[in-house]
């Protein structure tokens, strides 16, 4: 090892090197397939380290990827979820141990129906050795329809035309 380098840059560097050798190479070969509806979500408890792989066929849209680490009984010296195709990442979400907000999430589109890949992986605290998270990736709803608006606006244009009509108009005699 380098003398060079922290050990936090050295063990940062190789949790990510791990995630992309997960994401673009072993996940298609042993990631077993999962039924999405909608939402998944996946609460999981680790000695030592943590490393995770679902595998999702996922329509076009937009999807949001979640992740947390409970911090009990201390916080994951590294924690990080990627989405991927079998070829790319497409987003990820990584936590580490100078990180203070232990709560993210990520927002990513998908233009055509694919399979993805849903990889977890993370270390934990060296003198505790455990550690706790919950991974969510869930469809996004379509933006509501602000419908409380729209019936202010027809029902004060509604009272306009009935006010127009029940104005009488005054002939001026000579």
């Amino acid at each position: 090892m380098c003398k060079c380098l922290p050990k936090k840059v050295v063990a940062s560097c190789f949790i990510r090197a791990v995630a992309i050798y997960l994401s673009l190479f072993a996940v298609p070969l042993h990631a077993a397939k999962i039924a999405f509806n909608d939402e998944f979500r996946d609460q999981g408890f680790a000695r030592g380290s943590v490393g995770e792989l679902h595998s999702f066929d996922l329509e076009a849209g937009e999807y949001q990827l979640s992740l947390k680490d409970f911090e009990t009984p201390a916080p994951f010296t590294q924690l990080a979820a990627s989405v991927s195709t079998a070829t790319q990442v497409i987003d990820s979400i990584s936590f580490d141990s100078t990180t203070s907000q232990r709560l993210a999430s990520t927002l990513f589109s998908i233009d055509a129906a694919s399979e993805i890949y849903l990889a977890i992986y993370g270390l934990t605290d060296p003198q505790f050795s455990l550690g706790f998270y919950e991974v969510q990736l869930a469809l996004k709803p379509p933006a509501p329809i602000p419908l409380p608006m729209a019936w202010v606006l027809m029902v004060s244009g509604a009272g306009m035309l009935f006010s127009l009509g029940r104005r009488k108009t005054k002939v001026a005699y000579r």
